[in-house]
């Protein structure tokens, strides 16, 4: 009712003036606090005397929780000899946890020799109380124990009769629960190994993916890379530069000369070659208003450069065959400027 309190300072202060008036129950009660720190710091030196006080009243909660105390070695030291004691006194008068507890201690051996049969006593006990530990515990010692453990060595001995009369029956129950637990701990084993083997499959998988998307992911930009220095050709590329009139100007008069146009053409491409004398395509092909001439050279026609419209026609792009663009042009030029279609070469055409 005390631990109910919304103030659990005051409630502190009240259980500590029932307890040293000598209150079992408020003994108890000051020690939890004491051991949980609720209304004030936790003090599990002063815990463990306070339950102390209340065991030696024959208190059960006193007792299960000193208990616990020597068990875990709080607020002292860990001294299993008498938390199996104290437990005793608790489980004697019915105390669940403290019956579950001493099942486990009697279980392992600890303070005390190994007892399957009181472990198993216990933990019934326990269990039907509704403890939910002690449940857990009985129902593994009933399908891994009989009455004592699983062990070659013990069935070996009732069958040579080496520490008490000759029993093959109890033998023979020993063998087969061994093998069984053998057999059990084999196919947890092969478990293990099977998961540990396709966790490994699957990791390879997913390696051998990311390898392949890598691998295909270059070869993308490569071939990216590749195309796009054939297809990427500009206009201003494709235009000679001011720098390079005079190239052009001497390949010209080269394929001229090839064709034997004589001295009546040097005229013309004199004409033509200073940037200001220079007239484009537009202006020759739509102004009413001239009046003289415009050279051949300066329209892009039978004999003129397609792309520069300076130079004369003296390269053949193969293979698609057109004849379109000077030595200058062509050696810029990936591309036949008539189709679009790629060039494997550029063949250099003297025309008769």
């Amino acid at each position: 009712m005390l631990r109910s309190c919304g103030d659990l300072v005051e409630a502190r202060r009240l259980l500590g003036l029932s307890a040293a008036e000598g209150n079992a129950g408020a003994q108890q009660s000051l020690g939890r606090m004491n051991y949980e720190g609720e209304g004030g710091p936790v003090d599990l030196v002063e815990a463990r005397r306070l339950y102390g006080l209340a065991a030696a009243q024959g208190d059960a909660g006193g007792q299960q929780s000193l208990g616990h105390m020597n068990y875990e070695g709080y607020g002292g030291p860990v001294d299993l000899v008498e938390a199996r004691r104290l437990y005793g006194l608790a489980a004697a008068q019915g105390d669940a946890c403290s019956q579950c507890s001493l099942g486990v201690m009697n279980h392992g051996g600890e303070g005390g020799p190994v007892d399957l049969v009181e472990a198993k006593r216990l933990f019934g006990l326990s269990a039907a109380q509704g403890n939910a530990g002690a449940q857990l515990s009985l129902d593994w010692m009933n399908r891994e124990y009989s009455s004592g453990p699983v062990d070659a060595t013990e069935a070996e001995m009732n069958r040579e009769g080496s520490s008490g009369p000759v029993d093959a029956m109890e033998a023979v129950r020993l063998y087969y629960l061994a093998k069984r637990l053998e057999d059990v701990a084999a196919t947890d084993a092969a478990a293990n190994e099977l998961l540990l083997q396709e966790q490994n499959e699957e990791e390879a998988v997913l390696r051998r993916a990311a390898k392949k998307k890598e691998k295909k992911e270059k070869k993308r930009k490569k071939k990216e890379r590749h195309t796009g220095g054939l297809d990427r050709v500009d206009v201003a590329d494709q235009m000679p530069t001011i720098g390079e009139k005079n190239v052009v100007d001497a390949a010209d008069a080269e394929a001229r000369e090839d064709r034997g146009d004589g001295e009546g053409r040097e005229g013309a491409v004199g004409a033509v070659a200073s940037p200001s004398n220079v007239v484009s395509l537009a202006d020759s092909c739509f102004s009413i208003e001239r009046s003289t001439p415009v050279a051949e050279s300066t329209l892009g026609g039978e004999t003129t450069c397609t792309v520069c419209f300076i130079g004369a026609k003296t390269h053949l792009s193969a293979p698609c065959g057109h004849l379109c663009v000077c030595n200058a042009c062509s050696a810029k030029l990936k591309k036949c400027p008539i189709c679009q279609s790629l060039t494997a070469s550029w063949i250099r055409v003297h025309v008769a």
